[in-house]
Formats: structure tokens, C-alpha cells, sequence
């Protein structure tokens, strides 16, 4: 095996991941579970531009474009953003935001 299929190969394993955000509870209190799939190279540099660098406005994108419910619907859309940069809890947003980035930091991702 060629190491570009080596490599393929091992990104095609990596499954659908979730967890939950305890702070965001639905009507019943059940916390909201977020899936995601692991990020490609594509999808960073998407997000990057998108954000023009900055970390906060990061969080936000990362939310929209990587945050699936259970059957692959988005939770999140661009109609969103304004609510997620001023009207949610920024500590959460960022905690769920690391997770989605494979538990980096913000910082950390914005610096490779």
C-alpha cells in the first residue's frame, strides 16, 4: 500500500464522534449531543479564512459547519452567528468548539 493510501485509509476509519454540552438542555432537559466528524485539511483552511484569523469568531464557524445532530442534520446555521457571538455562554461555546477541533484550543489550532 502507497503511503497516500496508507494515509486515506486511516482517515477513512476515523469514525462519527459525540458529546454532550450539559449547559444546553432541550425542553425535556436532555443536553443537546453534538456529532462531528474528524476535520480535514480542507475544512481548517475553510474555517480559517472564513474567520479571518480571528479566534473568536472561530468558535462560532466551527459550530456551524462541523455540529451534526445524530441522523447528519446541521444544528447550527450562518442565521446563527450573531446569536452564537453575543448571545450564548462564550466559555461553553469555546469548550464545544476545542472538542470539535479534536480538543485543541482555539489558540493552539489559530497558531499551526
Amino acid at each position: 500500500m502507497s503511503a497516500i493510501e496508507s494515509a486515506k485509509a486511516h482517515f477513512a476509519s476515523l469514525e462519527t464522534q459525540s458529546f454532550e454540552v450539559e449547559e444546553w438542555k432541550d425542553e425535556s432537559g436532555k443536553p443537546l449531543v453534538i456529532y462531528y466528524t474528524p476535520m480535514t485539511l480542507h475544512e481548517k483552511d475553510r474555517l480559517y479564512k472564513k474567520s479571518r484569523g480571528e479566534s473568536l469568531e472561530l468558535m462560532a464557524y466551527v459550530l456551524i459547519f462541523k455540529a451534526v445532530s445524530e441522523t447528519g442534520e446541521p444544528l447550527f446555521t450562518m442565521d446563527d452567528k450573531h446569536s452564537l457571538m453575543n448571545g450564548v455562554d462564550p466559555d461553553v461555546l469555546a469548550e464545544a468548539a476545542a472538542k470539535l477541533l479534536n480538543n485543541a484550543s482555539v489558540e493552539e489550532q489559530l497558531e499551526k
